[in-house]
C-alpha cells in the first residue's frame, strides 16, 4: 500500500509524467469551471437578478472578461512547463513572497469549490428522492439539517474522486471526458426539448427582471464571472503533464470558457421555459420557489421533466452529476499539483512532493482528502459561507496572473502582453473592490459569515508565512513587505465590513421582528427608528 503513495526510486520523484491529451485538458478546464451551481443558480440568482435575456447577455460579456484573464494565463503557461499555476507565475515574476500569497488564495478557492461540489450530490437526491439519504443521526447547523446518510454520500464522492486521481493518468482522462460529456450534452438536449415544446419561441416574458434598469441587471451578472468561470485556468497546474505543445492551451481554455458560458445560458433558458400550474410567468414561479418542494423547487429539473418526462430528469441529473465529479476531480488534481510544486520549492515538506507507483503525488492527494472529509459534517449552509469567499480568492489569483504577465511582458519588451496584463489586473481589482465593499451596488455583498471566514483565513496566512520565514534557510522569502501589508489590510478592512454588516443584519432582523408584531400604523415609525440606529452604527464604524 505504501507504494501507492511513495516511490522508493528518487528518480521517480523528480517529475510528473505526461498523460493528458487536448480533449482531456478541455474536460479538466470545462468541468472545473462548471459545477453544481449551474443547475441551481439560474433559478435562485440569475433570473431574479436579470431575467433570461439579461442573464444571457451578462454571461456572454463575463465570458469575454475571462478571455482576457485566459490570454494572460496562456502567455505565462508557454513559459512555465511545470505545476503550480499562478503560484509559479507570481514566484518567478514577483518573488517568493508574492508566490506564497497567490498560493494561499489558490488553496482557499480550489478547496472550497471541491467541497461545494462533493456535498451537492446530497442536494440532488433531496430534490429527486426526498429523504432517501436522510437516515442515521442528525443535527442542525445554521438552519440546515445534517443527516448521517448525506454525510456518508458526500464522503463517498470525495473518496471516489481521490482514488481516481491517485491511480491517475488514463483513468482520470477517461472518467473526466465522460463526465464532461454528460455535463455538456445534457443542457443542450434539455434546451432543445424545452424550446421545441415552446414552439421555438424566445419570447420569455418578462425578458428582464424588475427593480433595476437593464444595464444594471446585466452588470450584476457580469460581476459573477469569477464565480461562474473559476477553474478554467486550473489546467495551468498540469502543464508538465500535457502530451502536446503548450501553445494549444489558449484555444483549449477559450473553448472551455465558451462551453461554460453556453451551459449557463442554456440552463437559464431552460429554467425560464415554463412554470407549474398556478403561475402566470417565470417571474411568479421563481419568486415562489421557497414554497415548493421536490423537482418543482428546481426550475431546470422541472422544465426538463415538463418537456421530456422522466427522461428529462434523468438527462439533466446525469449532467449535474457530471458537473459534480468533474469539479471534484479537477480540483483534487489542481490542489495536489500546487502542493507538489511548493514541495519542490521547499515551501512544503518533501513528503508532499513524492509520487507513487502511478506517478501521481499521492501524499498531497491524501492531505486534500483528509481535510475535506470533515466538511460534510458542517452542512450546506456553512459550506455556502466558505464558497462565498471563492470569488474574492479567485480574483486575487487572477490579479497575480495578470500582473505576472505584465511584468514578464515588460522584461521581454512585449507591449501586447503588458497591455493585456494591465487590463486583467484592473479587472481583478474591480472585482475585489466590488465584493469587499458591501452595498457598493444593490447586490454587492457576500454573507456576513463569509467576511469572518476570509478574515480568519488571512490571519492564518500571516501565521503560516511567519513559519515559512523561520525555516527559510535560503532567504528567498521576507524580501517584500507586500504579504504582511496585504494580509493585515485585508484583515482590517474585512473586520470593519464584517462588524458593519453584522450590525446591519441585526437591525434588519429587528425591523422584521418589530413589524411582524406591530400594528400597520406603527410600522413606519419602527422602521425609521431602526434605520437611524443602523446609520449611527455605520458612522461609528
Amino acid at each position: 500500500m505504501k507504494d501507492l503513495f511513495n516511490s522508493g526510486n528518487p528518480a521517480e520523484r523528480r517529475g510528473l509524467k505526461p498523460y493528458l491529451s487536448p480533449l482531456a485538458v478541455f474536460a479538466l478546464a470545462f468541468g472545473c469551471s462548471v459545477g453544481w451551481g449551474a443547475f441551481v443558480m439560474p433559478g435562485t440568482t440569475f433570473l431574479p437578478i436579470a431575467g433570461p435575456w439579461g442573464t444571457a447577455i451578462g454571461i456572454a460579456v463575463g465570458a469575454l472578461v475571462m478571455v482576457v484573464i485566459g490570454i494572460n494565463y496562456y502567455y505565462l503557461m508557454k513559459r512555465h512547463g511545470g505545476a503550480g499555476g499562478a503560484y509559479s507565475f507570481a514566484k518567478d515574476a514577483l518573488g517568493y513572497d508574492h508566490g506564497f500569497l497567490a498560493a494561499w488564495m489558490l488553496f482557499l478557492t480550489y478547496i472550497a469549490v471541491l467541497w461545494a461540489n462533493a456535498t451537492a450530490l446530497a442536494l440532488i437526491f433531496r430534490f429527486l428522492f426526498g429523504d432517501l439519504f436522510c437516515f442515521g443521526f442528525s443535527y442542525s447547523i445554521a438552519g440546515f439539517t445534517v443527516y448521517f446518510g448525506e454525510i456518508l454520500l458526500s464522503s463517498c464522492v470525495m473518496l471516489l474522486g481521490f482514488f481516481i486521481c491517485l491511480i491517475g493518468r488514463k483513468a482520470v482522462s477517461i472518467f473526466q471526458i465522460l463526465m464532461a460529456a454528460f455535463l455538456l450534452i445534457g443542457p443542450i438536449v434539455c434546451f432543445t426539448a424545452v424550446m421545441a415544446h415552446r414552439g421555438w419561441s424566445f419570447d420569455f416574458s418578462p425578458a428582464f427582471s424588475s427593480g433595476n434598469v437593464k444595464s444594471t441587471q446585466i452588470f450584476l451578472i457580469i460581476i459573477h464571472a469569477p464565480w461562474a468561470f473559476v477553474g478554467f485556468e486550473s489546467i495551468s497546474h498540469s502543464t508538465g503533464e500535457f502530451k502536446f505543445s503548450r501553445k494549444k492551451s489558449l484555444p483549449i481554455m477559450l473553448f472551455a470558457i465558451i462551453a461554460g458560458a453556453l451551459t449557463y445560458i442554456l440552463l437559464t433558458f431552460v429554467a425560464a421555459g415554463a412554470q407549474p400550474d398556478g403561475f402566470g410567468s417565470w417571474a411568479e414561479y421563481i419568486n415562489s420557489l421557497n414554497t415548493l418542494e421536490g423537482v418543482n423547487a428546481m426550475p431546470t429539473l422541472f422544465n426538463a421533466k415538463n418537456a421530456l418526462g422522466g427522461a428529462g430528469v434523468v438527462t439533466l441529473s446525469l449532467a449535474a452529476i457530471g458537473g459534480i465529479f468533474t469539479g471534484v476531480i479537477a480540483n483534487f488534481i489542481a490542489l495536489s499539483r500546487l502542493m507538489y510544486s511548493m514541495a519542490e520549492d521547499k515551501l512544503l515538506p518533501a513528503f508532499f512532493g513524492r509520487t507513487g507507483r502511478f506517478g501521481t503525488p499521492g501524499n498531497a492527494l491524501l492531505a486534500v482528502l483528509g481535510v475535506s472529509l470533515v466538511i460534510p459534517f458542517f452542512g450546506r449552509t456553512a459550506i455556502g459561507w466558505i464558497v462565498d469567499v471563492t470569488t474574492v480568492g479567485a480574483t486575487v489569483v487572477y490579479g497575480y496572473a495578470s500582473i505576472s504577465a505584465m511584468m514578464t511582458g515588460r522584461r521581454e519588451k512585449n507591449r501586447r502582453a503588458q497591455i493585456i496584463g494591465i487590463l486583467g489586473a484592473l479587472i481583478s481589482i474591480g472585482f475585489v473592490v466590488y465584493y469587499l465593499i458591501p452595498n457598493f451596488w444593490s447586490q454587492s455583498r457576500i454573507s456576513t459569515e463569509s467576511y469572518l471566514i476570509l478574515a480568519v483565513w488571512s490571519f492564518l496566512g500571516i501565521f503560516v508565512f511567519r513559519i515559512l520565514l523561520k525555516y527559510d534557510k535560503t532567504r528567498r522569502m521576507g524580501k517584500n513587505e507586500t504579504v504582511w501589508v496585504f494580509l493585515l489590510l485585508l484583515i482590517l478592512v474585512i473586520s470593519l465590513v464584517w462588524i458593519r454588516q453584522a450590525a446591519v443584519d441585526e437591525s434588519n432582523d429587528l425591523v422584521n421582528d418589530l413589524t411582524r408584531v406591530g400594528s400597520e400604523a406603527a410600522r413606519p415609525d419602527i422602521t425609521g427608528m431602526v434605520d437611524d440606529f443602523s446609520n449611527k452604527v455605520t458612522m461609528r464604524i
